[in-house]
């Protein structure tokens, strides 16, 4: 919808090729009310010619006309073009004359308290680009900021339903481009707090279908971030595919205290075997090796060693030695090569010792983890098993 615009102006008047404008004298102006925008252009000389004897403006019949309009007038915008550097009939510049403006203009507009600071500037507006002789300093705190010039001075607050401007306008092209600004300005006003409260159509229904629909979401968000932490400890667990050394011990014992229902807490790695787990009728005694290419007899016969030291210190001990190993850690568990067979044959024949490796522990610990296997029947097979173990 096009604005109706009213511009009520002393000579030099802008004429118009604009049917929505308006072009008013002081004098002779329309009801305010019956446009969109009023815009009052003080920036004439004849405004500034008061008798100095009586202390009045020449045109002060004029401005009371006016004013009793603006106090009767809410339900249109006024826009008020605040002055440049004139001269008057005295030849006296308006920026040593701005306390006489202030004086006078407050009689018949309820201007907010605010100052005119002179020094020529420039606004920036969408592509044009707005000159001022004034930017407005010191207003007061319920005047809201519309624009502001190159150097960051205000040059466009508002105060109520009246703007004051100290940008200078030269054609209708330019008065549309500010009152689109004033426009947009308005529209992005905040929402009351009352305003929720106000309930029509179908807001209840469609607040209760947020409210049930919120409470879904909570409740697939909890679900999630169980299940995001659920994640975080498979892969706590599942990270013996790509460790080695200490941190590959670390997660290979946690594993083994679970299955076996044994606390491993307290084991303290001083150089020799990698786990010692001790039940009354068996003791398991590993090494673990994490390894870029395929197990060795290097890695059995250090086993041995574990298991012979073992032996010397305690006789008569059901004793069996376990060797946990991952190899070719760089690759997916699907690309990995076999066991050596002749690793298999040591481990049978010459060792006694069981060979597990990284990703079949892990599928027992699956096996374990969703009730296929007990405890039990682990230990069993750790104890009776020897040569490759397969989950």
């Amino acid at each position: 919808m096009t604005n109706k615009i009213q511009i009520i102006t002393y000579p030099p008047i802008i004429v118009s090729n604009f049917s929505n404008l308006t072009v008013s004298r002081f004098n002779g102006f329309y009801a305010l009310d019956s446009f969109d925008y009023n815009l009052i252009r003080l920036n004439s000389d004849k405004l500034l010619d008061y008798s100095s004897s009586n202390d009045r403006f020449n045109n002060e019949n004029d401005f009371q006309s006016l004013k009793t309009n603006l106090n009767d007038s809410d339900d249109c915008m006024i826009i008020v073009a605040l002055p440049q550097n004139l001269k008057n009939s005295y030849g006296r510049e308006l920026k040593n004359s701005l306390n006489i403006i202030y004086t006078h203009i407050r009689k018949f507009y309820s201007l907010p308290d605010f100052q005119l600071i002179f020094g020529k500037n420039n606004t920036e507006i969408e592509d044009k680009n707005f000159s001022a002789d004034f930017y407005l300093s010191e207003f007061s705190d319920d005047c809201e900021i519309i624009t502001k010039n190159k150097n960051g001075n205000v040059t466009t607050i508002q105060h109520d339903n009246i703007v004051y401007k100290t940008l200078d306008f030269k054609n209708e092209d330019e008065i549309n481009c500010f009152i689109k600004v004033i426009e947009e300005f308005n529209d992005d006003v905040e929402e009351p707090n009352w305003f929720k409260d106000v309930e029509m159509f179908d807001d209840v229904e469609k607040k209760q279908l947020i409210e049930l629909n919120t409470n879904k979401i909570n409740e697939l968000k909890s679900k999630n971030e169980v299940a995001k932490n659920k994640l975080t400890e498979n892969n706590k667990y599942k990270s013996i595919l790509y460790k080695k050394s200490k941190p590959l011990e670390d997660g290979v014992r946690l594993i083994l205290q679970d299955l076996l229902n044994y606390n491993l807490s307290d084991f303290e790695d001083i150089g020799e075997e990698d786990f010692l787990i001790e039940f009354d009728n068996v003791t398991f005694i590993g090494e673990i090796k994490g390894v870029k290419k395929n197990i060795t007899n290097n890695h059995l016969s250090e086993l041995d060693i574990h298991f012979t030291r073992r032996q010397d210190k305690i006789e008569n001990e059901n004793l069996q030695p376990i060797l946990v190993a991952n190899r070719f850690l760089e690759r997916p568990p699907q690309e990995r090569e076999p066991v050596n067979h002749k690793q298999i044959e040591w481990a049978k024949n010459k060792y006694k010792c069981l060979i597990i490796d990284s990703y079949e522990l892990l599928k027992l610990y699956e096996k374990f983890k969703n009730g296929d296997i007990k405890t039990e029947e682990i230990i069993r097979r750790f104890d009776e098993e020897i040569g490759l173990f397969e989950a």
